[in-house]
C-alpha cells in the first residue's frame, strides 16, 4: 500500500489535484490511499513522520510558507528515503533546484496546462506502483 500525501497552498489547485489522484486510484485499482491533503507543509511533514509506508508526494515548490517544497522534500527524505515526488508548480525555472536540494523528483509537473496535469498526475500514480511493486517483489 502506498500512502499519497498532497501539499499546495492553493485551495482550488488543491482540489483538483485531490480529485484526479482519487480519480485515478479508483479507475486503476490502485493500492495506494490518499492520507493527507495539507496547505500546510509543517502539518504533512508530522503526518509523515508516523507513515509506515512508502509515500508518494504531490509538492506545490512556493508554499507561501516559511518551508518551501524543496525544503520539505529534503525533510521527506530523511523519513521516507524511497519515497516518490512529484513537484507541480508554476515554476519552471526551477525545476533546476531538484537537483541543488538533492531530492531525487519523479517528475516536475507544470500547472499551466490543466489537462495536462492530470495526465501527467495518472502517469505519475501508475509509473509510482509500477516501481514500488518492482521494489517489494525484488525484497520478498
Amino acid at each position: 500500500m502506498l500512502n499519497i500525501f498532497v501539499c499546495e497552498d492553493n485551495a482550488a489547485q488543491r482540489r483538483t489535484i485531490v480529485q484526479t489522484i482519487q480519480n485515478t486510484v479508483l479507475m486503476d485499482e490502485l493500492d495506494m490511499q490518499l492520507v493527507l491533503d495539507a496547505e500546510d507543509p509543517y502539518v504533512l511533514l508530522e503526518k509523515v513522520k508516523t507513515s509506515q509506508n512508502t509515500g508518494i508526494y504531490f509538492l506545490d515548490i512556493d508554499l507561501g510558507s516559511s518551508m518551501n517544497g524543496m525544503k520539505l522534500a529534503q525533510q521527506i527524505r530523511l523519513f521516507d528515503p524511497r519515497g516518490f515526488i512529484i513537484f507541480i508548480t508554476a515554476h519552471s525555472e526551477l525545476s533546476y533546484m531538484t537537483f541543488q536540494y538533492r531530492v531525487e523528483a519523479m517528475d516536475f509537473v507544470l500547472k499551466d496546462n490543466p489537462a495536462e496535469v492530470k495526465v501527467k498526475i495518472h502517469e505519475c500514480l501508475l509509473n509510482a506502483m509500477e516501481r514500488y511493486t518492482l521494489q517489494t517483489n525484488r525484497t520478498h
